[in-house]
């Protein structure tokens, strides 16, 4: 292992200085500078951890091909601090990937593809002192370790309230998953649907077992709302539920998907029993040029759903790595928002380090656009996309 401590070595100095009896107004003490002591071993190694199964495969292959794109154009520049990068990718399904990266020795890992398993990875990273940055979700609970190169997730909240307005839909009810972070999606639903007069009426959130379906689909039976709100995760019992409220009659275009629910849906959902429903995601437009580069990278893909961000997130680690002069965890960790804010602005890996010979405070515009990470690590951008549903149950971009 390259790092013998998992937590910031932080200094701190302050200069200190006792006010002369003058009579003159007191002067504001000086900002303490921040240090962090390198961990690093010379190589900035990544892990990725996207979502590789099958049901969220092409989202996941998006995601993989960004950051290869991105580790390529950083190598031709001459890599970080003189190595190249090196990269390992793991099937973050679930949190269970983590163990392997920190075998590998990794400094940062880019990733998770889903909000509820960022919930789980922001401790063990943490502990690790292995800073997480998600191109496609944002952490709950956010720490010195968590970042975010996603758009805001006000952005889907923009997207479908938007959308249920210009269809003239006056009442609907949310299917959320039981996790935090779907709490926090409903909450900010619900009050942007209250805002826009259209009455909202909760049902019972749904879980691991296979009873969540019936209760579910009872509870929006008996409510008849003109649409449903579907956020949660990919998964078995997703699925479950979204077959029964297609046979309940709301499916096709009552129904609209919430960030990473929009995918395409399979067994035991029907074939064309979606076909119209809606989908809004938080992601960055993707230029023709960039879709061409994600291509050669990988000829088998299908969607460039979150690449741009996941590229975004790989540049960024490189240009912290860069600015702290060692490629240990917790100097990214420190220096990742002053890589995407605030300096002098640059498109590219190959720009920024330019602009760094002779500068020393930069701004990463990326393929996603201006990243600039707040305190709570996320990206400040409120961009959305919107989907329709194909008679194959697959999501069909229609706007950005």
């Amino acid at each position: 292992m390259k790092r013998a401590s998992t937590t910031l070595a932080l200094t701190v100095v302050a200069a200190l200085g006792l006010a002369a009896c003058t009579g003159t107004e007191p002067q504001p003490a000086p900002t303490p500078t921040v240090t962090v002591a390198p961990s690093g071993d010379g190589v900035l190694r990544l892990g990725t951890a996207f979502s590789l199964k099958k049901s969220s495969k092409t989202t996941g292959a998006a995601q993989v091909a960004g950051v290869e794109l991105a580790v390529r154009d950083i190598n031709l520049a001459g890599g970080v601090n003189g190595a190249p990068v090196e990269v390992f990718h793991r099937d973050g399904a679930d949190a269970t990937s983590f163990p392997s990266l920190v075998e590998k020795n990794v400094d940062v890992v880019i990733g998770p593809s889903y909000s509820v398993i960022a919930d789980e990875l922001e401790s063990l990273a943490t502990e690790a002192g292995i800073p997480l940055i998600s191109a496609a979700a944002t952490f709950t609970y956010p720490t010195p370790f968590t970042f975010s190169t996603a758009p805001s997730r006000a952005a889907i909240v923009t997207g479908i309230v938007d959308g249920l307005v210009a269809a003239g839909v006056t009442s609907v009810t949310i299917v959320r998953f039981d996790s935090d972070a779907y709490v926090n999606l409903e909450y900010d639903l619900g009050m942007a649907l209250r805002d826009a007069d259209i009455t909202y009426e909760p049902v019972h959130p749904f879980g691991p077992t296979s009873a969540d379906a019936e209760l579910v689909t009872f509870e929006v039976e008996t409510l008849q709302p003109e649409a449903v709100i579907f956020a949660g995760p990919p998964t078995s019992q997703s699925s479950a539920i979204i077959a029964a409220l297609g046979k309940t009659g709301h499916g096709r275009e009552q129904l609209w998907f919430a960030g990473d629910a929009v995918r395409q849906w399979k067994k035991p959902v029907t074939a064309g029993s979606l076909e119209g429903a809606h989908g809004i995601t938080n992601e960055s437009p993707v230029d023709v040029a960039f879709a061409d580069l994600l291509e050669q990278t990988d000829p088998s893909l299908s969607s460039t759903q979150f690449a741009a961000e996941a590229y975004d997130a790989t540049v960024l680690a490189a240009l912290a790595a860069t600015l702290a002069a060692d490629d240990g965890g917790p100097s990214i960790a420190h220096n990742l928002r002053a890589a995407s804010a605030g300096g002098i602005q640059c498109s590219s890996y190959a720009e920024c380090l330019d602009v760094l010979a002779t500068e020393s405070d930069i701004d990463y515009v990326g393929r996603s656009g201006p990243v600039d990470l707040g305190d709570d690590g996320n990206g400040g951008a409120a961009t959305y996309a919107s989907f329709v549903f194909s008679n194959a149950n697959k999501p069909t971009l229609v706007a950005k």
